[in-house]
């Protein structure tokens, strides 16, 4: 399974970007250290294998906006709870 990031500042990006894109990746140990500092996982099979055809750097397909909307806003909602 690949772990994608996105990379989305209302100010720089017109949509969001892939900022990370790695197929072989040791997923555990990524999520492990992304809890730790706090940074908020996602688990989306569906949207993780449309995004993991792409390379960093690219936007995202107009066809996933909507998966990215729900997802953007699912990571907001999380940490307006902290």
């Amino acid at each position: 399974m690949a772990i994608v990031s996105l990379r989305y500042e209302e100010e720089v990006d017109s949509v969001p970007i892939i900022d990370m894109n790695e197929p072989d990746c040791q997923l555990e140990a990524i999520v492990m250290l992304a809890k730790k500092h706090g940074i908020p996982v996602i688990h989306d099979p569906t949207v993780s294998r449309a995004l993991a055809t792409l390379d960093e750097g690219d936007p995202i397909p107009v066809q996933l906006y909507r998966a990215i909307a729900i997802i953007l806003q699912t990571l907001q909602n999380l940490l307006e709870q902290r």
